[in-house]
């Protein structure tokens, strides 16, 4: 079992996957309304919900490597087999974490090939998870190439409006 916070960092993260050659895909893991969450119950319950998370991945997938972001942020390198079962479960802990309150989780998938980079590769994990954040129908996302054009279309779009606005072209 191999568990990385921010503490150890981030490069010993990259480092560890250069190594790794059984692991087939990138799961970008984030609680979705954790800061009313803690607002609601307190950052120590908030504290038990992410240490929660951590163990529920440690638990439903059995080849990985799971680093901690920040706040409510993982990423797992994880196999191919059974990663939506796995997230399922993942999800399914999660609910029964507090019985007052619901927690969602997001969770973007990439599954990466030979010539890909981890930051690549976690950067689109994370685009695939942006798209569904705060969509209680679905949970998890693979990512495609068209989040990337999405993407690029909606900055250059808040761009060029924020551009307008300040210099009170709109």
């Amino acid at each position: 079992r191999i568990l990385l916070d921010q503490q150890n960092g981030h490069a010993l993260f990259i480092d560890l996957f250069d190594h790794i050659k059984d692991h087939n895909s990138v799961l970008y893991f984030n609680i979705d309304g954790l800061k009313t969450y803690n607002e609601s119950y307190g950052y120590h319950v908030g504290d038990q919900l992410i240490k929660s998370l951590a163990d529920s991945i440690d638990q439903h997938f059995s080849k990985k490597l799971i680093c901690r972001l920040g706040e409510d942020h993982f990423v797992a390198l994880v196999g191919n087999e059974e990663i939506e079962k796995g997230i399922k479960q993942v999800h399914e802990d999660l609910l029964h974490v507090n019985p007052e309150c619901r927690v969602h989780i997001s969770v973007g998938i990439y599954p990466f090939h030979a010539q890909d980079n981890i930051i690549s590769a976690c950067d689109r994990a994370k685009m695939a998870c942006d798209l569904i954040r705060n969509n209680y129908d679905r949970y998890y996302q693979y990512y495609e190439d068209s989040l990337s054009d999405q993407s690029q279309f909606r900055n250059y779009i808040l761009t060029h409006i924020e551009r307008a606005a300040h210099n009170q072209d709109l």
